[in-house]
């Protein structure tokens, strides 16, 4: 503070910068043991044994400085090189390090933080201080303009709610998937990054299915569970009786088996029509053919009945969209076997298997908590939420329905359910739309496997407790991506007029 008052005094311009960045170093010095040990208390790092943010003294302000020397250095490298030959080598990057972050959360997880969420705050600060300032452009769509008023839904919810804790983690959640849409479509500018963005997440998503291949492969052998960084709570629902035994419900390290179920149904089906409506080298066909094998038993591997469901509609949609014109061959197949399945005697033991999931099995209690939500929602209407989804349900457990339109009309009121409803029906629209702009390309396959994934997602969702899901945001957020690519791609070639 003296350096200071005397460099105002005295008016010498060069002892300003050296007292005030002294006086900086000086603060950081002093305030950084303190505040380590407040943000080491904050987040739960037991799981470690010892705080990451307490292995050697004064490790936030040397972190904090190797982060600002390596940002000038890249703001460096990508203003000279990356912007001159267009090799789009940092996108790329940050493409690889945010698909491997987003399928590794479990191993990184530090309480209510993971380095999911870190890498894509640090990924988005790359791009606000090295990317925006080089390319000098940013690109926002209507998509954002929605999740904006998400955000508002959330905010107010929190008022109305008494500010109910559950509202805050939902904001920051969609914070995070406000920044994902604003990298991924500013990183896929071209179908160049599209393609290696797409082969990154499917490659990603088999290393993930080998890695639940082999959780259960050693459970088997050796009665051992390695899935990361998993509460109790987490692994209680983890298990499957089968005649071979109890087995585990695979999880890889997304933590849940249900997120695994996500990523596998989206991946299968942006493989499959991938193979169906693109020309591919056999090289080519014969590596998506294993990495659709590796998923499929990975997915069986998860025992989830609506994943296996949303796959089949993924299938049914993929090959009516490849052969439009056998649709009524192929339901007059489903006719034929219907009818012989109850000609041989078979259709009343499968109406009461039915019946007895749905009275007794693992979906009765869905049903259940479905049914309370939605008619304590008609009984006590609210535009903006009254408190969480349990408020409409009576389960000891404390847990809301299962439906993501159920839970999201309670979570958030009617005016955040209309925006979410929204949000869901804009995707659909730029999907259904693509094929116009794009007609006779690769984004023809990839548009229709990134369709046929997002119809099977939704389709898992019916019996999922969670609507603001960062899979489900992905698949839209490329589908903004593609159709800004294929109106791009149309303008180039005078498709269009406008």
């Amino acid at each position: 503070m003296t350096a200071l008052t005397i460099a105002w005094q005295k008016g010498f311009p060069l002892f300003f910068l050296p007292a005030v960045l002294g006086g900086l170093i000086g603060a950081c010095v002093a305030f950084d043991p303190p505040l380590s040990y407040l943000l080491a208390g904050v987040i739960d790092t037991s799981a470690f044994g010892k705080s990451p943010l307490l292995l050697y003294p004064y490790q936030l302000i040397s972190m904090t400085l190797l982060f600002v020397v390596c940002l000038l250095s890249a703001y460096k490298w990508f203003n000279t090189q990356a912007v001159a030959d267009h090799s789009h080598v940092l996108e790329k990057f940050c493409i690889v390090v945010l698909l491997i972050a987003s399928q590794t959360f479990a191993l990184t997880s530090l309480g209510t933080v993971d380095g999911y969420d870190l890498v894509t705050a640090l990924i988005f600060l790359v791009f606000l201080l090295v990317v925006l300032p080089a390319t000098r452009t940013v690109v926002l769509t209507r998509f954002d303009s929605l999740n904006l008023l998400l955000v508002t839904a959330y905010v107010i919810s929190f008022a109305t709610s008494g500010m109910h804790p559950l509202y805050v983690f939902r904001i920051l959640l969609l914070v995070k998937l406000i920044m994902l849409s604003i990298l991924i479509v500013n990183f896929l500018r071209n179908e160049e990054l599209v393609r290696f963005f797409i082969l990154t997440m499917i490659t990603v998503t088999t290393v993930s299915a080998v890695i639940g291949i082999g959780q259960e492969a050693l459970y088997v052998v050796t009665g051992e569970t390695y899935v990361g960084i998993v509460d109790t709570a987490g692994m209680k629902y983890s298990w499957e009786s089968t005649p071979l035994g109890t087995l585990l419900r695979v999880p890889a390290f997304v933590m849940s088996y249900k997120t695994l179920v996500f990523l596998l149904v989206v991946n299968l089906a942006i493989i499959l029509n991938l193979l169906l409506h693109t020309a591919l080298v056999k090289s080519q066909r014969w590596l998506l053919s294993v990495a659709a094998i590796l998923m499929l038993f990975c997915l069986t591997l998860t025992f989830s009945k609506d994943g296996f469901l949303g796959f089949f509609v993924v299938v049914t949609l993929s090959l009516l969209m490849r052969w439009r014109s056998a649709a009524i061959y192929g339901l007059l197949l489903i006719i034929a076997l219907g009818l012989l399945v109850y000609v041989l005697g078979y259709w009343d033991d499968i109406v009461s298997a039915a019946a007895v999931e749905l009275t007794w099995g693992e979906y009765r209690l869905r049903v259940q908590l479905d049914r309370e939500g939605v008619i304590g929602l008609l009984e006590e209407p609210a535009l903006f939420a009254l408190g969480p989804g349990t408020l409409y349900t009576s389960n000891h457990l404390g847990w809301p329905a299962h439906n993501n339109w159920i839970l999201a009309a309670n979570q958030i009121g009617l005016y955040g359910f209309i925006v979410y409803l929204l949000i869901v029906a804009y995707t659909l629209y730029n999907l259904a739309e693509l094929p116009v702009y794009a007609p006779g390309t690769w984004l023809r396959g990839l548009s229709k496997g990134v369709t046929t994934g997002f119809v099977g997602l939704l389709v898992v969702f019916q019996t999922h407790a969670g609507y603001l899901d960062p899979i489900l945001w992905i698949v839209m957020i490329l589908a903004q991506a593609l159709v800004l690519i294929g109106r791009s791609s149309a303008l180039a070639n005078s498709r269009f007029v406008m």
